[in-house]
């Protein structure tokens, strides 16, 4: 479903006409339109209702056969289900300071799962003790109790993202410059930091002065791919998704529409900015983000699939109450999470990979 975009590729990879400093760009820009991708519809299509009686979801996402599901103000905040008979395999994490306990909840963004020589492991830092935390859901579920290892991972930094990318090391962006930049680097927990040539390139971006607001325009909800090892990063307040390694060169910006931002125009309207991208799913064959287009007629939401080159994909219109995602390529199942904590999961034929 890809070949047809091979040449259109080629000609959509332009060098981008913005100034290091007035736009948060790669080398690379992939400029998309709606009629580029392929539309599927959800009417007609028949879900399946999921009912798990959880309240205040912030996360609902595929780990294989699990369903790993995160909550905001319940007793405890990491739910973990067989994602086919909806079996619960366990409750884990209360609220508190002490052991397996959390301050805060474990937002979806924050998490990286993967699926690691038959076992499944979760990691995320927690903030507020300065811990790497990893957490191995396959011997947790068998032991009913929490099977997890800490390492301190102290950042010391004024930080707005934190992803861990293996068992030692995180992907970060920190406010810099007097609150002028966000600055994308990894740091291993011996405290190394890196910076590959695409990060540095973004990291040349930024605001004029900070207003306690406009530093958001460079807020990003990001994920991890360790297969491909590829960062993507689908900008909340521009219309921009940055895809680049880790280590190394190359990467790509993708820009839905014609037009580029230009962060000197967008301060002058900060805070009345529009939100662009609100989620975000990775699979090794290709990704997907949310997209949502806010106009005085109203807001509509759809996801935008993409293959790992840039390809235009699939767009997916969705109700506007949606608020969370995830695709299992595998499968070809799409799990969505409304605003009344409604779980439903559809099964599209298409989205196999």
């Amino acid at each position: 479903m890809r070949s047809i975009y091979a040449i259109m590729l080629a000609i959509l990879l332009l060098a981008t006409g913005c100034s290091d400093s007035y736009c948060p760009s790669l080398d690379k820009v992939v400029t998309v339109e709606e009629s580029d991708f392929y539309e599927i519809s959800l009417s007609g299509l028949k879900p399946r209702e999921i009912d798990l009686d959880l309240m205040g979801i912030i996360g609902a996402r595929y780990c294989d056969s699990l369903l790993v599901v995160t909550t905001l103000g319940t007793d405890r905040l990491l739910h973990l289900y067989d994602r086919h008979c909806l079996e619960r395999k366990g409750d884990f994490f209360t609220k508190g300071r002490g052991p397996k306990e959390l301050l805060f909840p474990l937002f979806g963004s924050s998490l990286s799962l993967d699926n690691e020589s038959g076992s499944y492991m979760m990691r995320f830092v927690d903030r507020y003790s300065d811990r790497l935390v990893e957490v191995n859901l396959s011997e947790s579920i068998m032991n009913k109790d929490l099977v997890l290892k800490e390492r301190e991972f102290k950042s010391g930094e004024e930080l707005f993202t934190a992803l861990p990318l293996d068992g030692s090391r995180c992907f970060m962006k920190r406010m810099v410059q007097n609150g002028t930049c966000l600055e994308r680097y990894v740091r291993n927990v011996e405290g190394t930091e890196s910076m590959s040539q695409p990060m540095l390139k973004l990291n040349s971006c930024q605001i004029s002065n900070n207003d306690g607001y406009n530093i958001n325009l460079f807020s990003g909800i990001v994920g991890y791919n360790s297969s491909r090892h590829l960062i993507v990063e689908a900008m909340c307040l521009l219309n921009l998704v940055q895809v680049y390694p880790v280590e190394g060169e190359g990467g790509y910006t993708l820009c839905y529409g014609k037009t580029m931002p230009d962060i000197r125009v967008l301060e002058k309207q900060s805070p009345q900015l529009c939100t662009y991208h609100t989620g975000l799913s990775l699979n090794d064959s290709y990704f997907s983000v949310m997209y949502t287009d806010e106009r005085a007629s109203g807001t509509t939401k759809e996801i935008h699939g993409y293959a790992w080159d840039g390809s235009p994909l699939f767009r997916i219109p969705l109700p506007s109450n949606i608020t969370k995602y995830d695709i299992d390529s595998k499968t070809g199942s799409l799990l969505t999470v409304d605003e009344e904590d409604h779980i439903r999961e559809y099964s599209i034929e298409y989205l196999k990979s």
